[in-house]
This record gives C-alpha cells, sequence and structure tokens, in this order.
C-alpha cells in the first residue's frame, strides 16, 4: 500500500493488491475532499500483452456518489465507467 498523501482540504490512498493468474486484478482508491465523507472507488480488470510485446489493464471502477440526505456511502447511487492502465 502507498502512504496517504495528506493536505488540510483533501486526502488520497490508492491500493494495489496482488495480480491474480491470468493478470486479473481488483484494487482500489480513496479520497476526501473537503470536508465530505471518504470515498472509495473499487476497480477491476485485466492485464492484456499487446501484439508489440506491451501489457495494457482494460477493466471498470464502481465510484459511490456524495449521499444526499438520508443517505450512507453505501446506499447512495454508484457511478461507474471505463478503466485504462498503460504505460507511457
Amino acid at each position: 500500500m502507498l502512504p496517504m498523501k495528506t493536505c488540510p482540504r483533501y486526502w488520497l490512498r490508492i491500493t494495489f493488491g496482488e495480480l491474480k493468474i491470468g493478470g486479473v486484478f481488483h484494487n482500489d482508491i480513496s479520497f476526501r475532499l473537503h470536508q465530505n465523507a471518504a470515498r472509495k472507488a473499487i476497480f477491476y480488470g485485466q492485464l492484456v500483452q499487446t501484439p508489440d510485446g506491451a501489457f495494457n489493464g482494460y477493466g471498470y471502477f464502481l465510484l459511490p456518489k456524495p449521499p444526499a440526505p438520508g443517505q450512507t456511502m453505501t446506499t447512495a447511487p454508484k457511478l461507474s465507467g471505463a478503466l485504462l492502465l498503460s504505460a507511457p
């Protein structure tokens, strides 16, 4: 796990788990903006070798929206999107 980055208004923590057989990965990013509740984006994917020998990670993420009044972080709707991990 990488150390938590701290600042008076926000923090960010990225956790990288181990790579599973077949290149499957599952990790998370936690962050807090201003005084809002901490949010955790969970992402899933698989590493794939391209024809030129490079490896890219393809997958998706799930991120809870900030909770509205009467909601908690677990009951708030979730956003989702595509994930691409690649080397520059």
